[in-house]
C-alpha cells in the first residue's frame, strides 16, 4: 500500500518503531533502499544486511542466519516460549518437571530450575509479541507472589521439587543450592524487566533473603543440597553450572559470600584443543 511505517534494531530481531506514519503516493514501480547514518561526526557508521527481502511475508530478521534458519529458530523460540506459558498452572504459576512432548499430561511436582527457565520465558514471550504485556507480567507476578508467599524454603533456598498446587515440598527432595540458583537467575530476570513495579519488589525481596553462606562448607565451597534431619550433603567444587550459584551469592546484597569463596572452587583439570585453554 501507500502507508509506510519505520522501525529501528540493534539485533535485528527486535524492532522499535520510529515516529508515526507516512502516507507517501506510490508509481507502480518503486525502488527501495536501506539507509545507515552516523551521530558520530568523526566517523563513519557502517551495517551489513542480508535477508533482505521486499514483499507481503518477509522473512524473520537476519543476523548470520539465512532466511530458512532465522524462521526456524524463530518458530522453535515461539513453540519453546507457548510449552513454558501452557503447561504452567495459571493458579500458582508454577512449572512442571515434564509432560507430554504433545502437550498436557504435567506432572504433580514443579521443578524449580524449570520454573527460572519459565519466568525467563515470559519476558521473550512479552519482548516478541507472542504474549500480551498484561499476559505475560499477570503470569509472572501470581508466579512471583505465590512462590515468595507459599514456596517450601529453608533460608531463602527452595526445595528442589515443589508441590504444584501448594506450593509444598514434594516427595523427599533435598533443599537444592544449584536448583535455587538457576531459579534466582529468572526470578532477577524477571524483576529488571518489569522494573518498577510490584513484581520487581517481590522478586528483590525473594532473592535478598536467600542466605547464601547458610549453603557452605567451611572452606567456602557450596554444599549441594540439605535434608531434613540427615543435614547437608554433596557439594560443587569444580567448574560446572553452580558458577552461576557462586555469582548469585557474591552479588547478594544482604548476605553475600567472600571473594575467597569464588576462588575455593578448582580451576582444573585444563585443557588445551587448538590452541584455546579453558576449565573442563
Amino acid at each position: 500500500g501507500n502507508v509506510f511505517s519505520a522501525f529501528y534494531s540493534t539485533d535485528g530481531i527486535n524492532w522499535i518503531s520510529v515516529g508515526p506514519t507516512q502516507t507517501v503516493a506510490l508509481n507502480s514501480t518503486t525502488l527501495a533502499g536501506l539507509a545507515v547514518t552516523s551521530h558520530n561526526t568523526s566517523a563513519l557508521c557502517t551495517a551489513a544486511f542480508s535477508s533482505v527481502s521486499i514483499g507481503n511475508s518477509p522473512p524473520p530478521g537476519a543476523g548470520i542466519y539465512s532466511a530458512t534458519d532465522q524462521a526456524f529458530l524463530n518458530d522453535l523460540e515461539y513453540r519453546e516460549v507457548l510449552a513454558f506459558y501452557n503447561e504452567t498452572s495459571a493458579t500458582t504459576g508454577l512449572v512442571p518437571d515434564n509432560e507430554s512432548a504433545n502437550g498436557g499430561s504435567p506432572s504433580p511436582d514443579s521443578s524449580i530450575a524449570a520454573l527460572g527457565f519459565g519466568l525467563s520465558a515470559l519476558t521473550i514471550g512479552d519482548a516478541r509479541g507472542w504474549l500480551s504485556h498484561s499476559t505475560a507480567y499477570q503470569r509472572a507476578l501470581t508466579t512471583i507472589n505465590f512462590l515468595y508467599n507459599s514456596g517450601a524454603n529453608n533460608n531463602g533456598f527452595f526445595y528442589h521439587f515443589l508441590n504444584e498446587t501448594t506450593g509444598a515440598r514434594y516427595g523427599s527432595s533435598e533443599v537444592s543450592s544449584v536448583d535455587t540458583a538457576e531459579l534466582m537467575a529468572g526470578v532477577l530476570n524477571v524483576a529488571q524487566y518489569w522494573a518498577g513495579t510490584p513484581l520487581q519488589t517481590t522478586a528483590l525481596a525473594m532473592y535478598n533473603r536467600v542466605n547464601w553462606p547458610w549453603m557452605q562448607q567451611s572452606n567456602g565451597i557450596f554444599y549441594g543440597a540439605w535434608i531434613p534431619g540427615s543435614g547437608f550433603s554433596g557439594g560443587y567444587g569444580d567448574y560446572s553450572e553452580a558458577s552461576l550459584l557462586y555469582l548469585l551469592a557474591l552479588g547478594s546484597p544482604t548476605h553475600p559470600i567472600t571473594e575467597a569463596s569464588w576462588l575455593a572452587w578448582s580451576r582444573t583439570p585444563v585443557e588445551t584443543y587448538s590452541g584455546y585453554t579453558y576449565v573442563d
